[in-house]
């Protein structure tokens, strides 16, 4: 729950060694989200994800992730560890 809360704080859990390695973990980081979303809500794997419904409108600040600027503002810790 803290990564909810802080972002950044992934920064802790990061190993920076698995970019260097090429490492891409994005299809395991959206699993991730996927599976903590069943655990609270108790929902099955077949039901749909709210995040599909185009009329979920999401929550918080948004800001371009392409964007290294934008990066280092949001998430100083991971853009130091990851950022290009």
């Amino acid at each position: 729950m803290k990564a909810i809360e802080d972002p950044d704080s992934l920064a802790d859990v990061v190993q920076s060694d698995w970019m260097a390695d090429g490492i891409d973990a994005e299809a395991e980081i959206y699993a991730a989200g996927f599976r903590a979303w069943q655990i609270v809500t108790g929902v099955p794997d077949d039901a749909p994800y709210p995040v599909q419904n185009p009329k979920t409108e999401l929550a918080g600040d948004d800001f371009d992730f392409d964007n290294d600027e934008s990066m280092r503002h949001a998430l100083p810790r991971l853009f130091t560890l990851i950022g290009d």
